[in-house]
């Protein structure tokens, strides 16, 4: 039987290392910034939630900054087992 204690979320064990500040959120920036900062973060939370903002920051942003700045970035989420 798995011992569930010592188990820790997946977003905590990629890196022992992390504080709560990594974990924070710039609410500084707009949200087409944090999606391009973020969609890429070494914390799977932080691309998941992220990801999930991605259509509604594509409708905002409009055509031609979905194309050029939010497109691109599929190609790195396609590969990412943790988000999809």
């Amino acid at each position: 039987m798995a011992d569930f204690a010592s188990e820790q979320p997946p977003w905590l064990n990629q890196d022992p290392d992390l504080t709560l500040e990594d974990l924070a959120i710039d609410e500084i920036l707009t949200p087409l910034q944090r999606v391009e900062r973020y969609v890429c973060s070494p914390i799977p939370l932080q691309r998941l939630v992220h990801v999930k903002l991605l259509a509604e920051t594509a409708m905002t942003a409009g055509v031609d900054v979905t194309q050029t700045v939010i497109a691109p970035l599929l190609g790195v989420l396609t590969s990412d087992d943790q988000v999809r």
